[in-house]
C-alpha cells in the first residue's frame, strides 16, 4: 500500500507534468485556429466532459443540494482562475516559449502559495513563512532567473 504523503505527491507531480503539456497543446491549439479565446473555451469544455466522464465512472454519489447552502459566494472564483489561467497561457506560450511562461507561472504560484499558508488566506491552515522557506523562495528566484538566462555559445 502507497504511502498516503507520496501518493498525494504524486498526484501533485502529475499536475506539474501536466502544466506545461496543457500549455503547449492548447497554444499550439491556439494558434492553429487563430483564437485564443475559442481554443480556451474548447480546453475547458473537454476537461467538463472529461471531469463528468470519470466522475460517473468512479461511482461518486453527487452530494446533497442541501451542502451548497454552506459554501460562499466566493468558493466559485476557482473556476474564474481556472480561466485566467487557461486563456493567459494560451496567448503567452506562444510569445515568450512555453518553458519561460511555466517559469513566471511557477514563481508566481509560489509566492502565492507562500503567502496564502502565511495568513491561512481563504480558509487554508497557517503555514509560517520562517527563514527556511524565505531562503527556498529566494532559491527558486535564483533558479528561474538561472533557467531564462540566455545559455552560453562556450565563447569566452
Amino acid at each position: 500500500m502507497l504511502n498516503a504523503t507520496f501518493f498525494y505527491s504524486l498526484l501533485a507531480v502529475l499536475a506539474g507534468v501536466a502544466v506545461p503539456i496543457l500549455a503547449t497543446i492548447n497554444s499550439a491549439y491556439g494558434q492553429t485556429i487563430g483564437n485564443v479565446h475559442w481554443a480556451s473555451l474548447t480546453l475547458c469544455v473537454v476537461a467538463f466532459i472529461t471531469i463528468l466522464i470519470v466522475t460517473l465512472v468512479s461511482g461518486v454519489s453527487a452530494p446533497d443540494l442541501a451542502v451548497f447552502h454552506n459554501v460562499s459566494w466566493w468558493h466559485f472564483l476557482g473556476g474564474c482562475f481556472f480561466a485566467i489561467y487557461v486563456v493567459s497561457i494560451t496567448y503567452v506560450a506562444p510569445k515568450i516559449g512555453v518553458g519561460n511562461a511555466i517559469i513566471f507561472v511557477v514563481i508566481s504560484q509560489v509566492f502565492t502559495a507562500v503567502t496564502i499558508d502565511h495568513f491561512g488566506l481563504l480558509g487554508a491552515s497557517i503555514q509560517q513563512l520562517d527563514w527556511k522557506r524565505s531562503l527556498g523562495v529566494i532559491f527558486l528566484i535564483i533558479g528561474v532567473a538561472l533557467a531564462r538566462s540566455t545559455p552560453s555559445t562556450g565563447d569566452s
